[in-house]
């Protein structure tokens, strides 16, 4: 049987998603899956328009997305 998956950014509601059995994803995740399966070709550029619109993320975790 297939977990259902949501998208969800806000800490609080992945772990509560998560303490009732969903699989979570974020928008990086998102990101990060569209780029694998070559739908986006310039991740670095997605997440700078992210940044653009106060997306908030931590430079840590932008390090780690684009070194995928």
């Amino acid at each position: 049987m297939m977990v259902p998956r949501v998208i969800l950014d806000d800490g609080y509601a992945r772990n509560k998603a998560k303490q009732i059995g969903l699989s979570v994803t974020g928008t990086f995740g998102i990101l990060i899956a569209a780029h694998q399966n070559g739908r986006i070709t310039d991740l670095n550029a997605e997440v700078d328009k992210l940044r653009k619109i106060r997306f908030r993320i931590s430079d840590s975790i932008v390090e780690q997305i684009l070194k995928n």
